[in-house]
Formats: structure tokens, sequence, C-alpha cells
């Protein structure tokens, strides 16, 4: 299964009923049921999200073959927005990382085509866990 623990994340911190924020963490632990993850911030602060809410980048060639396969589909701003995160991927440093989703905090389309919702991928990852048979 793959280590999401430390990967850089996204999630919306409501202030109140009328104001959110969009903010950037680590993710510090996900529980055993999979449904909530702490995230880490970096004033030290961490709370708890469900997973369904925390926002992961996705895979640099992933993005980069969305890039590809539907620049007609993809306003010319976000799609600038994107190649620019796609760049900051190949890095493959996690300053760059964090660079790429201050990038993203800036357009909503942009953060809807360039991550994937934690909790989707952590049903990928359960789905691909080999089963353990006892005998």
């Amino acid at each position: 299964m793959e280590n999401l623990i430390g990967n850089i994340a996204m999630v919306k911190d409501r202030i109140d009923e009328y104001l959110s924020l969009m903010r950037i963490g680590v993710i510090s632990s996900v529980d055993e049921s999979l449904l909530f993850a702490r995230i880490t911030f970096a004033d030290l602060n961490n709370s708890s999200f469900p997973a369904k809410e925390v926002l992961i980048l996705k895979d640099k060639s992933e993005l980069y073959t969305l890039l590809l396969s539907r620049a007609d589909k993809i306003p010319l701003e976000d799609y600038k927005l994107l190649f620019q995160v796609n760049m900051l991927q190949d890095r493959g440093d996690s300053s760059s990382q964090i660079q790429a989703c201050q990038l993203l905090k800036s357009s909503p389309t942009a953060i809807d085509l360039a991550t994937d919702k934690l909790s989707a991928r952590l049903e990928i990852n359960v789905a691909l866990q080999p089963q353990s048979h006892s005998r």
C-alpha cells in the first residue's frame, strides 16, 4: 500500500459558516477506518479532516497525460497554471510541491483537475492490496 503519511495535502478549512480558506499541510496520520486524516500545518497546529475533503496532488505523469489529452477542454489560464504545477512536480522536492499547491489555490477548477481526494486514493490502495488467505 502506498504510504501517504508525509504527503503534502490541501484542505478547505472552514473559518466560520461563511468563510473558508484553502490551507496546505502534511498528512501526519490516517485513522484505521481510513475515514479521517490528521493534517499538520506550518504553524504546527494539526486538525483532523474527513479523508474525502483532503486533496493530494495527482501523480506528475497522470497530470501530464491530462494536459496532453484534454488541452482543448481546459481554459487557457488553467492550462498554463497546471503546466507550471507539473513542472514543479518534476523537481521532486517538497518545497516545489508546496509551491505547486500555492499556485493551485488561485483556481478552483485547476485544483479539481490537479488533485485527487485522499479517500479515493485510499480506496484504490486498499483494492490493490493483496488479500491474505488463512488455511
